[in-house]
Parts: structure tokens; sequence; C-alpha cells
């Protein structure tokens, strides 16, 4: 198992356990090496996130995604009705193709 792999499902742990400062600071870390969590990971953190009404965190993530041109899962995400109420998806969309 790839080093990258063991610290997402880490990082994953840590959010299913409502550590999401903790999950922050691990990803923080690891990007500053150079690398970069999964959208896949990123992903899975919006899914959990929405599931247990945590849209505070929800945007945070969604806002990760935008950052990194990820349009076509946050699209993905959109159309699976997952959204923090105030349509950030959207303008995280469009951020998305800003980076692009």
């Amino acid at each position: 198992m790839k080093q990258s792999t063991i610290l997402e499902d880490d990082i994953l742990r840590q959010v299913k356990e409502n550590r999401m400062k903790t999950a922050k600071e691990m990803i923080r870390k690891f990007e500053s090496s150079g690398d970069k969590v999964s959208e896949e990971l990123l992903m899975l953190i919006a899914e959990f996130l929405f599931k247990v009404n945590r849209k505070t965190d929800l945007g945070w993530t969604l806002q990760e995604l935008g950052s990194r041109g990820s349009v076509e899962n946050l699209l993905l995400l959109k159309s699976k009705g997952i959204d923090t109420g105030n349509d950030i998806v959207s303008k995280n969309i469009f951020s998305a193709y800003v980076v692009r």
C-alpha cells in the first residue's frame, strides 16, 4: 500500500470521527511536501459531511475541489444534490473553471 493511500485512509477516518481540524492539518502538512491528496478523497469527505449535515466543513471541502480545478467532480456532487444550501457548489464550479 502506498504511503499516500495510508495517509488518505487516516484522513478519512479523522473526518468520520468528527476531527475535521486534525484532518485539515494532515492535508495541509501532506500538501506542503509538494504532493496532493486525491480528489477522490475530497469527494468521499464531501459525501460524508453532507450525510451528517456538517455544512461548514462541507463548504471548505467544496472550496478545496474548486481551487484544484475539479469541475467534473463538483458537477457530480451537484448532480447528487450535495451542497451547503446556499449554492456554494455553483460558485466553486466557476472557481474551478477559472483555475483551469
